[in-house]
């Protein structure tokens, strides 16, 4: 092939039409830069397309959703007593390890009782982690089995999905940022451990961490049993959508500092 196929223009057309009047002023206003006509609208044109990118990406608030900002930062709902359970040793650091999914992990012998969660940890979740499609974070005894895992991927909702006395607390945006727990399960062999919040918690701290602001966690719960958990550790449905249900991250991290408050006291 010879070497000028593989070449990039170096420019390409574009081509307006105008009507006469505005022509003119266009013309007057090119004489006065000292420019060529195509010059100076190539130029405008680039000048109003950047500041046009930037009003989108910049985001302003007025001095009232700045008070509502601040107001949902530095004061959160309370959080659940049984998410505030979630934060103990014994679900996050002593007996359990919660880590990222890797190659190491044997998944083959997990058993939550519900075939499809089975099936997505034994088969699917490495896919999807490769595809960037979710991550997936596993809890572990001291032994390295498995008890326990949940997912973790990015989202958003509707500020209109939220309940009236959640929505008033913060700005006016059309979407907020979430971050989805599509799958979360625990082996049978350890129930009762509190490992659900333990894992929430976790997502929570994760959600804090990163680099992108997330305002609550989501989750869709596959039936009135899954709503009821959440339910329990302080999640809230939506007002279209009473399956899929959200904590606010500020909430879960309070019940974080809360714990920690109290360890330190005794």
């Amino acid at each position: 092939m010879p070497p000028e196929a593989n070449r990039t223009p170096r420019s390409a057309r574009i081509e307006a039409r105008i009507a006469p009047d505005a022509l003119a002023v266009v013309r007057r206003a090119a004489e006065l830069q000292g420019r060529s006509v195509s010059d100076f609208v190539v130029a405008a044109a680039e000048a109003a397309a950047h500041r046009t990118i930037a009003e989108v990406q910049i985001i302003r608030l007025s001095v009232e959703d700045q008070r509502a900002f601040a107001a949902a930062i530095l004061d959160p709902p309370e959080p659940a007593p049984a998410l505030a359970a979630g934060t103990t040793p014994a679900v996050t650091a002593v007996s359990f390890r919660i880590e990222p999914l890797g190659a190491a992990h044997d998944r083959k012998g997990f058993c939550c009782g519900v075939a499809a969660l089975d099936r997505y940890l034994h088969e699917l979740a490495t896919q999807d982690i490769r595809r960037r499609i979710s991550n997936c974070f596993v809890a572990c005894d001291p032994a390295g089995t498995v008890a326990a895992y949940y997912t973790f991927a990015a989202t958003g909702f509707p500020l209109a999905d939220l309940p009236a006395e959640e929505a008033k607390r913060l700005p006016r945006y059309g979407m907020l940022p979430a971050g989805l727990i599509g799958r979360l399960a625990v082996d049978q062999r350890f129930r009762g451990r509190r490992l659900g919040g333990g894992l929430v918690i976790d997502a929570a701290r994760r959600a804090a961490g990163g680099d992108p602001a997330i305002f609550a966690l989501v989750v869709d719960a596959k039936d009135e049993a899954a709503a009821a958990f959440y339910r329990h550790l302080g999640f809230r449905p939506f007002v279209s959508r009473p399956m899929t249900l959200f904590l606010p991250v500020a909430t879960a991290l309070r019940a974080v500092r809360a714990a920690a408050a109290a360890a330190e006291g005794a």
